[in-house]
């Protein structure tokens, strides 16, 4: 079917794809089954897909084990290099940095030093005029204060969410940091002040650190956002996109649209606890789709399925075929909907940019937005490995 090899990577994106080739980057499926990745805390699988780490050092031994200092040190020193800082560029400079003294060392490292060498850390970003460290207020825990030079950037990390202790307001100073929080920690504090430094530099209401500001994909989020898709939906300030996509966040996404541009007539609610499914997206896509749309409801369907692995005239195949009328294909080429199969963000974004474009909501005009099989998303996921050295570019003008 010629509908199912247009590809949703055009333009821009067909270069970084070649480029991505070229580069013989890792490939990241977008929603892995290997080493149940997809299934990682957000901060692990992103501080993967940034560069930070790699997929071997995470399946090295049990992610709630301790954590040695040496190993905390080249998480962070690799942060500060996506973050633009001399500190980060070589040893001798990190060194220099005077951030982590004894980072060569292999003893493990407890809650309460991790903390303190992240401060130390914020105080360089500071001093390097990266971020601007103006807590609201001084913070601490009931088992915690940091020294005295660190109190601003321990508030600031606080503050921000960088550092969370437990509900009773302990840290937890006494416990060995683990590789899983180390790998939290370092995540969050490039994801805060990058997300500082490049609102800085590009001045932009929407702006994600996973994914540079001139990325195609970018439309599709802003044409979801300008139909008032992110009223309601908590993203952060990553958007990554290769997580399952949960009911709960679905339904939020449904409701500031429905406010916004559908006049309140569409009313999903879903289980919150559950994840969607492709068929649930594709049955909930044919509902939102315009009263007046190309396929008319009672037109006799053809003998043929689109989907080898849906009943054509069922309920869920007569829905398909109506998106499919409409320019709307989902699934795999080999012509397969796997329809019970958990949909990540960017496949969920990409359909319903599709189903609004058809009721005239594009973020610029001329925009082609074409959802894609699952195929091209993963493709898609690929071509976000060169974000890299774009937002580090970013960063550095900043």
């Amino acid at each position: 079917m010629e509908t199912r090899k247009k590809s949703f990577f055009y333009g821009t994106l067909a270069a970084l794809f070649i480029t991505a080739i070229s580069l013989n980057l890792t490939n990241l499926e977008a929603i892995s089954q290997k080493f149940n990745f997809a299934t990682l805390n957000p901060e692990v699988r992103m501080c993967v897909d940034l560069g930070i780490t790699t997929m071997q050092e995470v399946r090295k031994g049990n992610l709630d084990s301790p954590v040695d200092s040496f190993s905390y040190g080249m998480l962070l020193k690799r942060t500060l290099q996506m973050l633009g800082t001399s500190a980060g560029t070589n040893l001798n400079e990190f060194a220099k940095s005077k951030i982590f003294p004894g980072y060569y060392s292999r003893n493990l490292l407890a809650r309460s030093e991790s903390v303190e060498i992240l401060s130390r850390a914020v105080n360089y970003l500071a001093q390097s005029h990266k971020i601007n460290v103006n807590p609201s207020q001084i913070n601490g825990f009931s088992d915690f204060r940091p020294s005295k030079s660190n109190h601003k950037a321990f508030s600031w990390l606080v503050e921000n969410s960088v550092v969370r202790g437990y509900n009773d307001g302990r840290l937890g100073a006494g416990r060995k940091l683990t590789r899983r929080e180390a790998y939290c920690l370092v995540y969050r504090l490039y994801e805060q002040a990058a997300r500082e430094m490049t609102k800085k530099y590009q001045g932009m209401e929407i702006v994600f650190v996973d994914i540079p500001v001139d990325h195609e994909f970018m439309n599709t989020i802003r044409s979801v956002s300008k139909a008032g898709g992110l009223k309601y939906l908590s993203i952060g300030a990553s958007f990554d996109g290769n997580r399952a996509m949960m009911k709960k966040n679905f339904s939020d996404m449904l409701r500031g649209i429905s406010e916004k541009t559908l006049g309140n007539k569409v009313d999903v609610t879903f289980d919150g606890k559950a994840y969607l499914t492709r068929i649930e997206l594709a049955m909930v896509a044919e509902k939102l789709l315009p009263e007046k749309s190309s396929y008319v409801v009672n037109q006799s369907l053809s003998n043929h399925s689109t989907y080898t692995d849906v009943v054509h005239n069922s309920t869920e195949g007569k829905a398909l075929k109506k998106l499919e009328a409409n320019g709307i294909v989902l699934g795999y080429a080999d012509g397969n909907l796997r329809g019970n199969e958990r949909v990540s963000w960017f496949e969920t974004f990409g359909v319903v940019a599709s189903v609004l474009k058809l009721h005239g909501i594009v973020e610029r005009p001329g925009q082609d937005i074409l959802p894609a099989e699952k195929a091209d998303f993963e493709k898609f996921a690929k071509v976000l490995k060169t974000k890299r050295a774009k937002v580090r570019a970013i960063l550095r003008r900043s």
